[in-house]
């Protein structure tokens, strides 16, 4: 669905108003331009910019809703090996042109 993202559906904002059950693909040219000029990113929910946030990066496999994660170069997924949480590498790896990063931003102290 990322990859291939239709501009024209793109919204500058998350809209206000209730939502429920909802996704929106917001455009990054505004933090891309605040970048540019030595800015900080601005993350926006429907409360406002986000001032302190915490971050976490994982990858997705083409349409695969399977949170998955990179480590050393190869897409591992997260199992219990031993009874502790593991990083294990897909075999067979997935083609490069079909991983995407996800960064997923959360707030902090609300």
């Amino acid at each position: 669905m990322l990859s291939d993202v239709d501009e024209s559906q793109m919204m500058p904002i998350i809209p206000a108003g209730v939502k429920s059950n909802m996704y929106f693909i917001v455009s990054a040219a505004d933090n891309e331009q605040h970048v540019t000029s030595g800015k900080h990113r601005l993350f926006y929910d429907d409360c406002g910019a986000w001032a302190n946030v915490r971050g976490y990066n994982s990858v997705v496999v083409e349409n695969n809703p399977k949170e998955l994660y990179e480590k050393n170069g190869q897409v591992c997924d997260r199992k219990r090996v031993a009874g502790k949480d593991t990083l294990v590498p897909l075999e067979p790896q997935p083609d490069g042109s079909c991983v995407r990063k996800v960064t997923r931003m959360c707030r902090l102290g609300h």
